[in-house]
């Protein structure tokens, strides 16, 4: 196989410059109101055991995240891919041992922690399942189901967490979240082979944190701007991330900007 770079480009240019017109593309911003929970199994690793015993806590935690990613991608991954996906995601979210918890955010040496988009993207779509934009109302919109799955789209792979600044300069610098502010500690009641037994639960979070992100909608669907807003209005009480039961991850929408040739421009209409 060959291929002509020169063209190439012209034409992913060209193809780029049409996906632009076929959506319509937000830029959302989210301020986490407490604690946001990382949602990545951990298993502990002892810095201070011998080798070979650490092997094995290494081979027990890959073993738990692969249970834990199967569950999630099973239905959009090769076997080969998930098990890409595992060694990623322990190299990301274990290299530092002593942040030994039940429960972590992945993290990357470019940035810090971070959320993936398809989490954010899960949360749209139970919000507006709950709002029940899946069924139609006969006269005034058809089931909106597909459309939130298939026609709507959050660009980032990879959210990162941001932070303000000590000092209070206006306006406020971020910067990334490159360690958990603490982990949270609680009783659970786990299912062992000796039967029903109490165990704790640690869980890294990180307090009143930002995230950003693209959101981008086919023009063509009913599913719009306004529907959006909505969704991401109840959103964030339903929460974002791990422990939601237990009341974290709620957030306050501080930022949504209509993109256009990517910069931002005024609405046209407002809801």
């Amino acid at each position: 196989m060959q291929i002509d770079r020169e063209k190439a480009e012209a034409t992913r240019n060209e193809f780029l410059g049409r996906r632009e017109k076929m959506n319509e593309l937000f830029l959302v911003t989210l301020q986490f109101r407490n604690r946001v929970v990382g949602g990545v199994p951990a298993v502990n690793v002892d810095p201070e055991a011998p080798p070979e015993v650490q092997e094995e806590q290494v081979d027990k935690a890959k073993t738990v995240l692969e249970v834990h990613l199967r569950k999630k991608l099973a239905d959009t991954m090769t076997e080969d891919e998930i098990e890409a996906v595992v060694e990623q995601t322990y190299d990301e979210a274990y290299k530092d041992h002593e942040a030994q918890a039940t429960s972590t955010f992945k993290d990357d040496e470019a940035a810090g922690l971070y959320i993936e988009g398809r989490q954010v993207k899960a949360m749209i779509k139970e919000a507006a399942k709950r709002l029940g934009l899946g069924k139609p109302v006969k006269g005034q919109r058809p089931s909106l189901r597909q459309d939130i799955h298939e026609a709507c789209h959050v660009d980032e792979d990879v959210i990162y967490l941001w932070k303000e600044d000590d000092l209070k300069t206006m306006p406020q610098h971020l910067h990334h979240v490159t360690q958990p502010d603490g982990y949270e500690t609680r009783p659970i009641r786990v299912w062992g082979p000796q039967g029903l037994q109490s165990a704790i639960k640690r869980s890294a979070y990180v307090t009143q944190a930002y995230i950003q992100f693209h959101v981008r909608i086919l023009s063509c669907v009913y599913f719009n701007r306004h529907l959006l807003r909505d969704v991401l209005c109840f959103g964030g009480d339903l929460g974002l991330g791990a422990e939601r039961s237990q009341g974290f991850g709620k957030y306050d929408v501080v930022g949504f900007d209509d993109i256009e040739g990517g910069r931002i421009v005024e609405p046209t209409d407002e809801a």
